[in-house]
């Protein structure tokens, strides 16, 4: 479960429900059966959710999901690495891009920068 409202979120962890500003997102990583939350202090949340269930509640112009496992806070990425097809976030994480979303990443990471 995650419920956004005034740029917070709650989020279901296994151990109960977190509250978090969305700036503070860095990445969103799928994993088999869960998902980790990376924030920009390097801490991580878990949860049962999918990425489905942050891809439908995050907002669009703020996240983008450059890979079938990671969606990424566009305001977070220091560079975009396009012939590695990778991005490096602020917090040292790097990020595989899709071949099939790397000119949709370009287009939009250009608007919001």
């Amino acid at each position: 479960m995650i419920t956004i409202r005034d740029n917070v979120f709650l989020l279901q962890t296994w151990t109960g429900i977190v509250k978090e500003h969305l700036y503070n997102i860095s990445v969103i990583e799928a994993c088999e059966k869960h998902i980790i939350v990376h924030l920009t202090n390097n801490e991580k949340l878990e949860s049962p959710a999918t990425l489905k269930v942050f891809r439908s509640a995050l907002p669009e112009n703020l996240f983008f999901q450059c890979h079938r496992k990671y969606m990424v806070n566009m305001k977070e990425v220091k560079k975009f690495n396009q012939k590695a097809s990778e991005l490096i976030m602020q917090c040292g994480h790097r990020i595989p891009v899709s071949r099939n979303k790397k000119k949709n990443f370009t287009e939009k990471w250009i608007k919001i920068s």
